[in-house]
């Protein structure tokens, strides 16, 4: 009603309402003095930030494949390091095998 919108009610009994309810009649002109007040502002239509969230995006996407190529690498580099490890201690188990014979 204040603000011009049709009431969800019908406005002889709204204005029943208002004449003896001192707190319902206290809102309304609140929401009258609210809507007076900010009857001539308008909001600045925000910039277009897809491009902005798109380039962030590819960022983290750019991001995320170099991490996740690091973590491949650094996995192979320590399944050799094992490998080479177990060979070692293979060849040092079949040596002490056969000096011990």
């Amino acid at each position: 009603m204040a603000d011009g919108e049709r009431p969800p009610v019908e406005p002889a009994a709204m204005h029943a309402h208002l004449a003896r309810c001192e707190g319902c009649t206290a809102y309304q002109r609140s929401l009258g003095v609210l809507a007076s007040a900010t009857a001539g502002l308008r909001a600045e239509t925000p910039p277009d930030l897809a491009p902005r969230v798109m380039a962030r995006l590819r960022r983290r996407r750019v991001g995320a494949q170099l991490a996740l190529r690091w973590a491949i690498a650094a996995a192979a580099v320590t399944e050799l390091a094992v490998a080479l490890a177990l060979a070692w201690s293979a060849q040092a188990a079949g040596q002490a095998a056969h000096e011990s014979h």
